[in-house]
């Protein structure tokens, strides 16, 4: 089903709501600006170009401690391994003196490796041992194993995202699609913490929403070290609602065009009815904020049990607030990306039109205390776009 594709059909609501993205945007910019001015006593013909909602919010940035060097030649004791190596955490106590070498355990949320050392040899055994099948895939190389690991891990990728894609949809409410943009894309890698990449997660921008991110900056920040770099952009959030599967909702246009208002976003048309006879969509269209969190494969599942934690991943079956994780060189590159609800009663379609935050840019991360405020004069700027909204909606209901 590809309902972004189809024609919509010319029955839509009698309410006359904003006709497309430009003159919604366009009409609130005048909307705010005019309530501006008239609060201010702006001098007529003064007023400055008003802009809606900031393009995005970079949020607090986490970073952990570099690992150097990264070696095994001639490790006698613990203390001479790296502390992380690409799939997890040196486990204390896992060293091993060998006759002719040495063994030892790195692990993370579900990824098993045990490094041993053979004279001039190196050995990398990988485990997910809850994927199913059970992923075991074992690398050897020189002691000096850079690049040689490395482009041995590259050759068996597509199989470790698909073990980590069984288990990881069946622990949290994601859809994960590393690998899917093709391998020049998607082969970052931090030797030690593994492969980049990135969340992605709808957010209405309203009080309780800002509340659960401000906790989830809280956890990050104040739990153990983690990679965590993230911003709020401002995107198109569009959603299909298929007739025949939402009992929960009333498919009606105004019914859906209040229900979005009210959770933090803007719709900018009215929504349509698409798609064949036997399994129509209404769609709605809407601008909102999308969460985009880049981190790496070792911290994935500490972050995931954040998100949820706070409440801005849900885990019921018709919920919309699910996850989207990518390779983190292929995010940057997106058009769109789509999943369905769990119940598969919704699709939920993130559509990248604006400006997308340059990579230099991100890194940069924000204060708390800017964040706090940021978010803040955001979310309070939203509930003045929610009155307009509701008022434009009220006047054209009854005419």
């Amino acid at each position: 089903m590809n309902y972004q594709e189809n024609d919509p059909e010319k029955q839509r609501s009698r309410c006359d709501y904003y006709a497309d993205y430009d003159s919604t945007i366009e009409a609130l910019r005048d909307e705010l600006g005019s309530g501006r001015q008239n609060t201010d006593n702006s001098k007529p013909g003064s007023r400055d170009s008003v802009d809606i909602l900031p393009a995005w919010i970079f949020c607090p940035r986490r970073s952990r401690s570099p690992v150097t060097p990264i070696r095994f030649e001639n490790c006698e004791v613990e203390s001479d391994l790296p502390e992380r190596f690409i799939f997890g955490q040196l486990e204390p106590g896992s060293f091993k003196q060998l006759p002719t070498g040495f063994s030892a355990r790195y692990a993370s949320s579900y990824i098993d490796t045990v490094v041993s050392g053979d004279g001039v040899k190196l050995k990398f055994e990988v485990r997910i041992e809850r994927s199913d099948p059970c992923y075991h895939v074992c690398h050897c190389s020189n002691m000096n194993w850079n690049p040689g690991l490395l482009n041995q891990l590259t050759s068996t990728k597509s199989d470790l995202n698909k073990a980590l894609k069984s288990v990881l949809e069946s622990d949290f409410n994601v859809r994960y699609k590393c690998g899917e943009l093709g391998k020049d894309l998607g082969d970052l890698c931090y030797v030690p913490d593994g492969y980049a990449v990135s969340i992605l997660v709808p957010f209405p921008m309203n009080y309780d929403s800002c509340s659960d991110l401000a906790r989830f900056f809280d956890a990050i920040m104040n739990g153990p070290e983690v990679f965590c770099q993230a911003q709020l952009e401002q995107q198109v959030i569009v959603s299909n609602y298929r007739a025949t599967k939402c009992p929960d909702l009333k498919l009606e246009a105004k019914e859906l065009l209040v229900r979005d208002i009210d959770r933090g976003l803007i719709p900018y048309e009215i929504p349509v009815w698409e798609g064949e006879q036997a399994d129509r969509v209404l769609t709605i269209r809407r601008i909102g904020y999308v969460l985009v969190i880049q981190t790496y494969l070792h911290d994935l599942g500490g972050i995931l049990e954040y998100l949820r934690a706070c409440d801005l991943i849900q885990e019921t079956p018709t919920t919309e607030q699910f996850a989207h994780i990518h390779d983190g060189h292929a995010e940057e590159c997106l058009e769109s990306c789509a999943g369905f609800s769990r119940d598969r009663s919704r699709r939920v379609v993130f559509g990248f039109i604006n400006p997308r935050p340059r990579s230099e840019n991100r890194v940069l991360g924000n204060s708390r205390s800017s964040f706090a405020d940021q978010l803040q004069q955001t979310c309070e700027r939203m509930q003045e776009i929610k009155r307009i909204l509701i008022r434009r909606l009220a006047r054209s209901a009854s005419v």
